[in-house]
């Protein structure tokens, strides 16, 4: 009888091996497709020119206008003075019209005629009735915009963002696994709480065992909290990382950061040229623009393509 039991659960483990095969096989396959897909749009991406903008074509209070929705800090169009909310009049004295664009945006790399890398271009603009003429050079894709490019791309080709905002429904018609796999990152996404930071615009210090901000979304809660680019963060609650390895420190943080919960206040301790600060603030829900270039960071790391 026990011979019996051995060789009926044998033969039920043979069964299921293959099946176990398929599934590994089946999620090599997911991901390696993921990562494929995500490096050819990176390419596609590198090869525009980029004006470290995003643009909308808004229709409230008035005429179908094309204005300037997002802006990418020391991007060419923050650089020349572009402001949010300012609208696009014409581009090297062709006027821009709305009627071939849709209200649910586009690129400002795409959506802007007659762009070239290097070559400075005039943008007529309107703020507050008032009109200017500015001169912006296209460069390529910053590395430190490819997640918000990525993310952006993604979300505009789906019609899954608008007005600055995720649609609240997420439908696909094309089965393609980079969509797919975004899609899988958003429910989570949309219930984050945010700090105005990712890991990767972090910097290690030259002596190597601090690290100091590199990179903060403008609008984002440590930004308006009182942090600024360049300090050097010591610890994040209970957690000391003025003598932790900065690697160590990198995957730490990382936990720190994905372990927020909604309505948890956090507490920092911050260096600042010679002087201590510390700062408490409570992380509101992540959404808008930075969770379009936070889902291209996830779908970046994923790639392993390392853009920090």
């Amino acid at each position: 009888m026990h011979d019996k039991r051995h060789r009926v659960a044998v033969s039920l483990a043979l069964a299921v091996l293959p099946l176990a095969f398929a599934a590994s096989f089946a999620a090599d396959d997911e991901d390696a497709c993921v990562v494929r897909r995500v490096h050819e749009e990176v390419a596609e991406l590198r090869k525009r020119p980029w004006l470290g903008g995003e643009l909308e074509v808004a229709e409230h209070d008035g005429p179908r206008q094309i204005r300037v929705a997002h802006l990418f800090p020391n991007g060419p169009l923050a650089t020349a003075g572009v402001k949010v909310n300012d609208v696009i009049l014409a581009v090297s004295g062709a006027e821009l019209s709305t009627t071939s664009l849709t209200p649910a945006g586009v690129s400002a790399g795409d959506g802007l005629p007659g762009l070239q890398h290097g070559l400075p271009v005039a943008l007529r603009t309107r703020r507050d009735g008032a009109e200017e003429e500015l001169q912006v050079v296209p460069t390529r894709l910053a590395d430190l915009a490819l997640p918000d490019a990525l993310g952006l791309k993604i979300l505009r080709d789906q019609g899954w963002f608008r007005d600055g905002e995720l649609t609240s429904e997420l439908t696909a018609a094309a089965d393609d696994c980079l969509v797919k796999a975004a899609r899988g990152l958003l429910p989570d996404l949309r219930q984050d709480p945010w700090l105005g930071l990712d890991a990767s615009h972090l910097l290690e210090t030259e002596e190597g065992s601090d690290y100091h901000v590199r990179r903060l979304y403008p609008e984002g809660p440590l930004a308006v909290a009182g942090v600024q680019e360049g300090d050097v963060i010591l610890a994040i609650d209970r957690i000391d990382f003025s003598t932790m390895p900065f690697r160590r420190a990198q995957v730490v943080i990382r936990q720190v950061l994905g372990g927020l919960r909604p309505g948890r206040s956090l507490h920092l301790r911050l260096r600042r040229g010679d002087s201590e600060l510390e700062v408490e603030l409570t992380p509101p829900i992540l959404r808008g623009y930075p969770l379009v270039g936070i889902l291209g960071s996830r779908l970046l790391r994923r790639a392993k393509i390392f853009y920090d």
